[in-house]
């Protein structure tokens, strides 16, 4: 069964119109024919969770006591991650989930000390090197595959962990991510076992941390699995920029097309669709794709009449990107986008769609009483409501890339972006976390057009190529 992630509830609205506006093309019966386009399973359920230990293996499940951890048998090391595991003394969780706010509160040093004021930053919960016991996490799931998904792309997708995993699937290490806040995207199909259960197994390590604020522990936003043909969009692969002028607005799309697979023809169709629900349906040239290679094709249109993103009218637009191959569409993606003029001026300030504004806002931080860490994407959306009534125009996020459901609900709302990066640093996961001081919103926003960015996972390469299924 198909489900929408948490943060796609905020585009049911767009999203659910598009089956009346897109003409649907033919598609194939998955057993005979052309694979249908892709699936998106939510992972936010059936977790069972239970405390490790950063220095004793022993109390570690065993992880780690073994010097072949990444040798290519399939067993990490730890029964935790064979099938015959029993967890069902484990606790049992849904995402989003921190177990740091659950943890009692600890002395890190006397009162007033340096190690006091060190405690005060993480709300004085014990994670840390001093504090092992509590410093690691392991969480554990059972992904049932069908026998037609030896047929895709099997992708899982991570809005956040915090922090330093390592996500083990059927006894493999497949991937690992050290910020807490870079979105990360590992493809596991050369390890996962269609027609059967999977095992999901992910171990966090906040011994380390990377703020001198509460960051919370563990599974604290969404994780998915995407299942697309082996010819599909990856992910943040549509880029959309507009310029705008006095007959209307050029809107330039940019598709990658990435093909996992044998060299085959293809073709992008692009649907561009106005906040009215009027369309805009545009084919790009036939693509000889070369197996296991990424391409991009171009496209361009013009609208005459354009529904300008702004404070008081935050109009998006929806593109639909579709892959058809001998004439089925064989993956499809979504994505909104806004159309605005931006100008910063040395004397008069900030100038949006030609008119100035007063950038008003506030710096706000991602964890919530009660629930630390692991806000739901409601409790994102609400505290966004509450702002904008005190008046507040612009949300900067401290100091990390935030939640793409605050994202999304700020392009929704009309609500300025500051994006924050995490390292100021030109290194992978700094510039991953949010494209370096991006100002999203009506400003700079990855699905915005103008002088848009398209955001992107650098901390989990895909694999080589080519490699067989085990």
């Amino acid at each position: 069964m198909t489900n929408l992630v948490r943060r796609d509830v905020l585009k049911t609205g767009g999203v659910t119109a598009l089956a009346a506006i897109v003409p649907a093309v033919p598609i194939g019966a998955a057993a005979a024919g052309p694979i249908s386009p892709r699936e998106v399973v939510s992972l936010g359920t059936g977790w069972r969770f239970h405390l490790g230990h950063a220095s004793d293996p022993a109390k570690d499940f065993g992880f780690g006591r073994s010097h072949d951890t990444y040798a290519k048998s399939g067993d990490v090391g730890t029964p935790v991650a064979e099938p015959k595991f029993d967890d069902a003394t484990w606790d049992a969780v849904s995402l989003p989930h921190d177990w740091a706010v659950d943890l009692p509160f600890e002395r890190f040093g006397p009162a007033g000390s340096e190690a006091d004021r060190t405690g005060a930053f993480q709300g004085f919960k014990p994670v840390g090197r001093m504090w092992p016991a509590t410093s690691v996490g392991w969480y554990r799931r059972v992904v049932p595959l069908a026998k037609t998904d030896a047929r895709r792309r099997l992708l899982l997708q991570f809005d956040g962990v915090a922090r330093d995993c390592i996500v083990i699937l059927n006894g493999f290490v497949v991937g690992a991510n050290e910020s807490g806040y870079a979105p990360f995207e590992i493809d596991v199909t050369d390890f996962a076992k269609p027609g059967e259960d999977n095992i999901l197994v992910i171990r966090c390590d906040v011994s380390l941390g990377e703020a001198w604020s509460y960051e919370g522990a563990g599974l604290y936003r969404d994780v998915r699995l995407v299942k697309t043909a082996p010819v599909h969009v990856p992910r943040w692969g549509a880029t959309v920029r507009c310029v705008v002028d006095a007959g209307g607005a050029s809107v330039r799309i940019a598709t990658e097309i990435a093909n996992d697979g044998a060299a085959c023809d293809a073709r992008v169709r692009s649907t561009v669709v106005a906040p009215d629900g009027k369309s805009v349906e545009l084919f790009a040239d036939p693509l000889a794709l070369p197996a296991w290679r990424t391409t991009t094709a171009t496209q361009e249109t013009r609208l005459a009449a354009p529904g300008l993103w702004s404070l008081e009218t935050p109009h998006l637009y929806t593109l639909v990107s579709e892959i058809l191959v001998d004439g089925v569409v064989v993956d499809r993606d979504t994505c909104r986008f806004g159309i605005r003029t931006i100008r910063f001026d040395a004397t008069y300030g900030f100038f949006l769609n030609g008119k100035p504004v007063k950038i008003k806002g506030t710096c706000n931080h991602q964890d919530h009483a009660g629930v630390g860490f692991a806000v739901p994407d409601s409790l994102h959306v609400w505290r966004l409501e509450q702002l904008r009534a005190m008046g507040s125009n612009a949300y900067r996020s401290t100091h990390h890339s935030p939640s793409p459901a605050i994202l999304d609900a700020c392009d929704r709302m009309g609500i300025l972006m500051i994006d924050e990066t995490r390292q100021m640093s030109s290194n992978a996961e700094g510039w991953a976390s949010s494209n370096a001081w991006c100002v999203r919103g009506a400003i700079i926003r990855a699905s915005s057009c103008g002088a848009s960015a398209t955001r992107r996972s650098t901390a989990a390469p895909r694999r080589a190529r080519g490699s067989p299924r085990r």
